[in-house]
């Protein structure tokens, strides 16, 4: 019923009506302590959110069952970019998840982090996020650690490929 609700509050035109609801559903999260239906309840206000609700997503990036539904929900919300911005800058270590929202917002001003964290990334799940994130929201400066990465996991360059020829060119 209540998926039923947000997409009906969503739809085209009735804008005016997901105030009510959102402000439901955040007064329904904090009031509820059990998990999955926590997770549930911010997937619904990730389809209605607005800056207003950010601060409350990112409390809920502190939790780890709940950190995934948050980051996503802050993604999808128009605004969250700062909020993104400083999870990523706090994180005292590297991050799949953050880095997964870096690369989903482009956000380019999270690329001196992002190097930071290719360089001290451990599991190959975050380095592989950590990679793909300065590969969508990098600049020039993050070419020769995309190269150096390419290069240690065997990427295998082929002659006729431009970005291989490029990369390869950059890693030298």
């Amino acid at each position: 019923a209540l998926s039923g609700v947000v997409n009906y509050v969503t739809a085209e035109g009735r804008e005016a009506l997901a105030e009510g609801v959102r402000k439901g559903l955040c007064e329904a999260l904090k009031s509820c302590s059990d998990k999955p239906n926590q997770a549930f309840l911010i997937s619904l206000l990730q389809l209605c959110s607005t800056e207003e609700q950010i601060p409350l997503l990112v409390e809920y990036t502190r939790d780890e069952y709940l950190a995934d539904y948050a980051v996503r929900a802050l993604i999808s919300t128009p605004g969250s970019d700062k909020a993104l911005l400083d999870l990523i800058a706090g994180s005292a270590e590297p991050n799949a998840l953050l880095a997964y929202a870096a690369a989903e917002r482009q956000l380019t001003e999270a690329e001196g982090t992002l190097l930071q964290w290719a360089a001290a990334a451990g599991d190959d799940a975050t380095k592989e996020a950590v990679c793909n994130a300065l590969g969508r929201c990098g600049t020039e400066a993050s070419l020769k650690t995309l190269a150096a990465a390419a290069k240690a996991a065997d990427y295998a360059f082929t002659p006729g490929d431009a970005t291989s020829a490029y990369l390869q060119l950059v890693g030298r």
